[in-house]
């Protein structure tokens, strides 16, 4: 019936594979990265979240305006978190400094540069909008307006932390 050797076929056969394989592979990396950045847009997550509560549940106007209150408080507890923890972070770098050796230190320095930059790659990636952030975080430039408006003011750092 059919005269063609096994091992050709096995060849096609695998050909397909790989080919198939390389295609589906570009093909999710550009979906990954165009998911990835509609999903993390600034100011979307407060809209977002309430959205998929009131069609997941199917909330009426007053269930949403309520969960849309509760999400806004989330959201600015999350920035107050975040801001706490890259003081955290600041304080123990500056504790490490102290213990280390003149030669240590330069190397630490050296060292808190290439992380910061390879940070502000990694957020300017994901954001798309060429923003920048400092070596500890801090906005440079100014903050995108909150997704229902601007948040309450934050409470002053209090000294000696």
């Amino acid at each position: 019936m059919n005269n063609a050797p096994s091992w050709k076929v096995w060849v096609i056969f695998a050909g397909v594979f790989v080919a198939g394989a390389v295609a589906g592979g570009f093909l999710s990396l550009r979906l990954a990265d165009r998911m990835v950045k509609q999903g993390r847009e600034s100011g979307q997550f407060a809209p977002k979240l309430v959205r998929h509560f009131t069609e997941r549940f199917e909330l009426t106007d007053t269930q949403q305006a309520t969960v849309k209150v509760m999400v806004d408080t989330a959201w600015i507890e999350m920035q107050e978190q975040r801001r706490a923890a890259r003081e955290t972070m600041k304080t123990l770098d500056e504790q490490i400094f102290t213990v280390l050796n003149k030669e240590q230190q330069i190397e630490f320095n050296e060292w808190q540069e290439r992380q910061s930059k390879r940070w502000e790659s990694q957020q300017s990636d994901r954001r798309g909008d060429g923003s920048r952030r400092g070596p500890h975080g801090e906005r440079k430039g100014p903050q995108p307006p909150h997704p229902h408006g601007p948040p309450p003011p934050l409470p002053p750092a209090e000294e000696g932390k």
